[in-house]
């Protein structure tokens, strides 16, 4: 399983996932944050879980379908959403 998180993801939580094995990507090792639309792009081209804390990715109108065909996880401080897909 290959995971994708926001830049607004803890480095623990990088930290944790890659000590458990899991491949994963974090939005700030690669530079600027390229902003929601191509990070959501980019986790459905590459197959990728996308975490993220930003609670309106799944609003992106634009990006619908594309988050409705994967899997979604958004968090804050009291409770983690998955949304699986439809």
């Amino acid at each position: 399983m290959k995971f994708l998180l926001d830049s607004c993801v803890s480095g623990f939580a990088v930290k944790d996932l890659r000590e458990a094995g899991f491949d994963v990507q974090w939005i700030p090792e690669k530079g600027k944050d390229p902003g929601d639309d191509a990070i959501i792009k980019k986790a459905f081209d590459e197959d990728m879980v996308l975490v993220t804390l930003d609670k309106d990715f799944g609003e992106i109108e634009t990006h619908r379908t594309d988050i409705e065909k994967k899997a979604l996880i958004t968090a804050d401080r009291y409770r983690v959403r998955i949304r699986l897909p439809e």
